[in-house]
């Protein structure tokens, strides 16, 4: 007498996942391709992160400027400022400063912001 197993599968049966909505079922994904996986949306992470991290550093640097330029117009008119010799000179070397570097910095962030927003 031979004893039967109910509702038993082959020995070489693919173990198979269905998918939400009740398709096909698919083939399980390896352990392998989980972690390469898994490397994929670290290192995408990661790159988010350091985008997100220039962007916010940009973004400060140049609201610090804006301040600092800001400060300097204040002192350019004034009529004291005048009145102090060399003062008015250093001043505007400073206001000049500031400017070339605000528009070099707020070029690097439209640059970056343009092409996050491309992605």
């Amino acid at each position: 007498m031979t004893a039967r197993i109910p509702h038993a599968q082959p020995a070489t049966a693919t173990p198979v996942a269905t998918s939400g909505s009740g398709n096909a079922p698919t083939p399980r994904k390896s352990k392998e391709q989980k972690r390469a996986e898994a490397a994929e949306r670290q290192a995408q992470a990661r790159i988010r992160k350091e985008f997100e991290t220039r962007v916010a550093t940009l973004e400060m640097q140049i609201a610090n400027l804006e301040g600092r330029q800001k400060e300097l117009t204040a002192e350019l008119e004034k009529p004291e400022t005048y009145e102090a010799g060399g003062r008015a000179v250093d001043l505007n070397r400073d206001l000049l400063s500031v400017t070339e570097s605000l528009a070099r910095l707020t070029s690097e962030w439209e640059a970056l912001t343009a092409q996050d927003a491309v992605a």
